[in-house]
């Protein structure tokens, strides 16, 4: 599954070819290579780079299910870009600039190819002062808001302050929408940063901005590490920028280091080293060389987990929980204590649960171990037909509005 879960570009292609004819000498286990593919979102890449094998003699069983799999995930990508291009249209006419971030648009400027990287919804970013106009807009559009109940001031002071997007769902096309007005780990003079080095592009007529292409690869090294790498298409497309000499990583590693997110890189350069056999830079080995072992260790676990860590067995989650605050302190040790401590002191989940006034918002902290053990046993207690159905429709949103090391739990 590693060795076909990214697109090795044209000077790349013999060093992925042999990576792959090595896993194929070994004899894989078909069955399980399928249920990898599917765990970690990579059918288009990994149907694309075995055709170019063609002494995998890939067997009927197997080939048959990765095509399909394959169309399913070019299908998806297509109805996202349909969506996508409806939203941009719109916002152009209502004068609000956005950012695009990840999704069909970055198939096509790595790939050339709009359906290659498995999109699971859209994510645009817009500045914080359009947040109500462009909140206004997609609900025009028939985008609802997903499980954010109406806040009160004090309420939403914190829900923006600890989160950094809000989900949309469009009950028509059955998809989702990230409205970011920044990403997880920035301030907001780092995206103010990233808005005055963005560039203007276009795309079938229509107006976007594109973070620079530093930018854009702290963002996708910042988002794999946040989730511990968990699936492989991430790392994929890193994988692919690096082939492609796509960045300086001398001038990125110096641009993280003023944000903070250096280690998110060099974690980021070690993966590529172990698991795709991509040198890291020679200027940044020595740094690399030297990260802490959890930060490796931590991302073998979740990498390697055989099924969502959300559906994991409860010990398993609870030893992910104990663990992720810890890995997320060495990946961002200049990190804000005001920030991490209002990530882990409240849960726009609390909010949900027990609708305090604002006189008394100081009671979540001293409620918040008692509201998490409730909600923790009204997850993994017995449930009704209708419960199990309304869980399995939200469990994706739900997830996104928690800190990243509730969610294990969750």
């Amino acid at each position: 599954m590693l060795a076909t879960s990214w697109l090795a570009p044209e000077p790349w292609q013999e060093h992925q070819d042999r990576a792959i004819r090595s896993a194929l000498h070994s004899g894989p286990d078909w069955d399980e290579y399928l249920t990898l593919v599917q765990r970690h979102r990579t059918p288009v890449l990994s149907w694309e780079t075995l055709k170019r094998v063609p002494e995998a003699n890939i067997p009927a069983t197997v080939r048959v299910p990765l095509q399909r799999h394959s169309a399913a995930c070019r299908m998806q990508a297509t109805r996202l870009t349909s969506l996508l291009m409806q939203v941009l249209k719109d916002f152009n006419q209502a004068g609000i600039p956005l950012i695009l971030l990840k999704g069909p648009l970055l198939s096509l400027e790595l790939y050339g190819d709009l359906g290659i990287r498995h999109s699971q919804d859209i994510d645009i970013m817009v500045a914080f002062n359009d947040m109500s106009t462009a909140q206004a807009r997609l609900e025009k559009m028939g985008w609802r808001v997903h499980l954010q109940p109406t806040f009160s001031p004090r309420h939403s002071e914190v829900y923006f302050e600890i989160h950094h997007h809000i989900v949309y769902w469009h009950p028509l096309h059955r998809c989702s929408l990230d409205l970011h007005w920044r990403t997880r780990w920035e301030t907001r003079d780092r995206t103010a940063r990233q808005w005055e080095r963005s560039t203007a592009s276009a795309w079938n007529g229509l107006r976007f901005q594109s973070l620079s292409r530093t930018d854009l690869t702290l963002h996708l090294c910042e988002h794999g590490s946040g989730h511990a790498w968990f699936r492989s298409k991430w790392l994929g497309d890193l994988a692919r920028m690096y082939a492609m000499g796509y960045v300086d990583w001398d001038a990125a590693y110096r641009d993280g280091c003023d944000t903070g997110s250096e280690k998110s890189l060099l974690q980021s350069l070690r993966l590529l080293k172990e698991l795709h056999g991509l040198p890291v830079p020679e200027a940044l080995r020595e740094a690399a060389e030297s990260l802490p072992v959890l930060l490796l260790d931590h991302v073998s676990v979740c990498m390697q987990a055989r099924t969502e860590i959300h559906r994991l067995s409860l010990l398993a989650r609870f030893r992910m929980m104990m663990r992720q605050p810890h890995y997320e302190g060495l990946l961002r040790p200049r990190r804000s204590w005001r920030q991490a401590f209002a990530e882990v002191a409240y849960s726009t989940v609390d909010f949900e649960l027990l609708r305090l006034p604002d006189r008394l918002f100081w009671l979540y902290l001293p409620l918040r171990p008692f509201l998490l053990a409730w909600r923790w046993m009204r997850h993994t207690g017995p449930k009704s037909h209708q419960e199990i159905n309304l869980a399995e429709s939200n469990d994706k949103a739900h997830r996104l509005t928690q800190p990243a090391w509730e969610s294990h739990l969750e």
